[in-house]
């Protein structure tokens, strides 16, 4: 899914859904690099900041981590500053 600001494109998420009124991203971290979804955190961290984030009540970039936990506090720490929960997808079974 492309939220897109000015027909410039901000982010792609996997997947965007709505829960309690707000929206929420999903990023599947399981194929692409770390350093591709370091380009894509940075992304989200630019669309924070703008006025399209704040009116679509947005509250939270959701990722799941497909390969181990090393790999999710990698994931983590490159979202500083974003209101981020991780998951391995081991939790969810």
């Amino acid at each position: 899914m492309k939220v897109t600001i000015d027909e410039k494109v901000m982010v792609a998420s996997d997947a965007i859904f709505m829960k309690d009124k707000k929206y929420h991203f999903l990023e599947v971290d399981n194929t692409q690099t770390l350093s591709e979804n370091k380009l894509k955190i940075e992304r989200y961290k630019e669309f924070m900041k703008t006025d399209q984030f704040q009116s679509s009540l947005c509250t939270s970039l959701h990722s799941t981590v497909a390969v181990n936990k090393i790999r999710m506090k990698r994931f983590t720490e490159m979202c500083d500053g974003l209101p981020v929960q991780d998951y391995l997808i081991d939790d969810s079974k």
